[in-house]
């Protein structure tokens, strides 16, 4: 597990550098509060790329919290309109599809009657349902991740996405919501649907407030924050939006 979290800590950092120029240290001390939620969603996005699994996120939508489940693999078999998909760790995800599905192939709007074993594929859908679109490539490289990626948004309340990175599964996750408390050792979010989220922290979980790195004893409750983490392990990085105000002596954070 050590190394799988390294080894997407270090994917993470590849995405920052490259994403701002000279790397996430290098922000101005002047970026606005409101950069902080921008560059958590950056972040999060980091985590969906070429080795993509299969993934799930829930986001925000009028009140309602609705699910999103990609997945990605190779076509086994399709049965009426089910069809038997391979994913990268052996897995197999059976996905309804509909009339309604968008299928492509290489971009280009298609039916389902094209679609042929071993293609490689990326399906979404919302749920359970069936699936709300299906792309195959015929042709390398398959990056569909990308339209996975873009379903990311500051909407998304949790993201959970299975990567093989150099052949070991990565459970890479991220929570969004407001901090109802935070120690030395752990952060607790309240996620807009009402969802705790408990997640432990150690002397190696890397945090941002309004883009500035510090460390945990500059979060308080009520501010809104992005923790990403390494399946239940402590968070890698906190990402975190408010006023910092000091402590009273003998007071914790709450």
């Amino acid at each position: 597990m050590r190394r799988s979290r390294y080894a997407r800590l270090g994917l993470l950092a590849t995405f920052l550098v490259a994403y701002f120029g000279l790397g996430a240290i290098a922000l101005p001390a002047s970026s606005a509060t409101g950069g902080a939620g921008k560059n958590a969603d950056n972040a999060v996005k980091a985590l969906v790329d070429s080795d993509l699994v299969r993934a799930q996120m829930v986001t925000l939508s009028a009140g309602k919290a609705r699910a999103y489940l990609a997945d990605r693999g190779v076509v086994r078999r399709i049965r009426g309109r089910v069809l038997k998909l391979a994913e990268r760790d052996g897995s197999i995800a059976r996905i309804n599809l509909s009339p309604t599905t968008e299928i492509r192939i290489d971009g280009r709007i298609t039916t389902l009657k094209r679609i042929r074993r071993g293609m490689r594929v990326t399906t979404v859908r919302k749920g359970l349902a069936s699936a709300l679109w299906l792309y195959a490539a015929s042709k390398s490289p398959d990056k569909y991740w990308k339209k996975v990626r873009a379903l990311i948004s500051t909407s998304c309340l949790r993201v959970e996405v299975i990567s093989l990175v150099a052949g070991e599964l990565v459970d890479s996750r991220a929570h969004t919501g407001v901090i109802d408390s935070a120690s030395d050792t752990s952060l607790t979010l309240t996620e807009s649907d009402g969802t705790v989220a408990e997640i432990p922290i150690d002397i190696t979980t890397e945090v941002w407030l309004n883009n500035k790195l510090t460390d945990s004893a500059a979060l308080r409750a009520g501010m809104k924050a992005t923790a990403m983490r390494i399946g239940e392990g402590p968070a890698i990085q906190v990402w975190a939006a408010g006023k910092k105000t000091p402590s009273k002596p003998g007071a914790g954070k709450k």
